[in-house]
């Protein structure tokens, strides 16, 4: 049992010390912390934790002997754990007590989650770029990370155009109905388009990027837009489809104007008519 444990105590990825609670002293430190901090095991071996230098702010022994004494585990979140060349890691800290040979010892058990901090980081810098560009589209934008896109979220400019109160989003009931609280048509040419139809589940069933795809839309309060989309598929690290975004442009003011057109271009040739009769 011993020699398991031995073997599990020199090449796990978790950095291990064990410290005497007589003399706060360290009295065994595996390779993996003697690594992250740049030293030996045998340099660190009978010292306390404070003379090894090895975190940086108020992180000492004498802490953990003391949370020690109140609890039977101490836990430490966002430690920040110096190399011998100065380097910075963060860590957490788990400590906790066990007997050897009448003795009370503490191992404390140092996980580095440096890397984890830094990815959690670049996402949440991700998201509030990606969270600033969708608020700031002169465009409605609409997207799901549902095959089927029971959820859909919209972005703030959708949200106007939909007439959507503060805090809601678009869900389907089933394969034939959507709903924002109350049924909103897609009319085409005077026929109505089924969800399958529109740009998101196209994009999803077709994975590739369709469009323009125009529709006139239909609100609860009666009022129409009419509307060209573009619908693209929402990839995995593997290629595979797990969702659908689409963009909405609101043709209406350019609908109205080119049927404005339309008409001075009738009335224009209608006058000819009657003036050549």
């Amino acid at each position: 049992t011993e020699l398991r444990y031995r073997r599990l105590f020199e090449t796990t990825r978790i950095g291990i010390l064990i410290l005497h609670c007589g003399n706060r002293r360290i009295t065994d430190a595996n390779p993996f912390i003697a690594k992250l901090v740049g030293q030996k095991p045998k340099d660190l071996i009978g010292k306390t934790i404070s003379q090894t230098g090895m975190f940086e702010g108020g992180m000492t022994g004498r802490r953990i002997f003391e949370d020690i004494e109140k609890m039977d585990e101490a836990f430490y979140e966002n430690i920040v754990l110096l190399s011998k060349d100065g380097q910075k890691r963060i860590v957490e800290l788990t400590a906790s007590t066990f007997n050897e040979e009448n003795e009370t010892m503490v191992q404390c058990t140092i996980r580095d989650h440096t890397e984890k901090r830094k990815a959690q980081s670049d996402l949440f810098e991700t998201n509030q770029r990606l969270e600033a560009l969708m608020n700031a589209l002169p465009v409605g934008v609409t997207f799901s990370l549902d095959r089927k896109c029971k959820y859909i979220e919209v972005n703030p400019y959708m949200k106007k155009k939909m007439e959507m109160e503060a805090g809601a989003h678009i869900t389907a009931t089933d394969d034939e109905t959507l709903i924002i609280d109350h049924i909103y048509r897609h009319v085409k040419n005077g026929k109505e388009l089924k969800p399958k139809e529109l740009p998101m589940q196209r994009a999803i069933a077709e994975n590739r990027l369709v469009g323009p795809i125009e529709a006139e839309v239909e609100l609860p309060s009666g009022k129409r837009w009419h509307a060209e989309a573009y619908g693209a598929p929402i990839r995995d690290r593997n290629g595979k489809v797990i969702g659908a975004v689409a963009v909405n442009v609101d043709l209406t003011e350019r609908r109205k104007a080119e049927e404005a057109e339309k008409l001075s271009l009738v009335v224009k040739q209608e006058k000819e008519k009657l003036a050549f009769i």
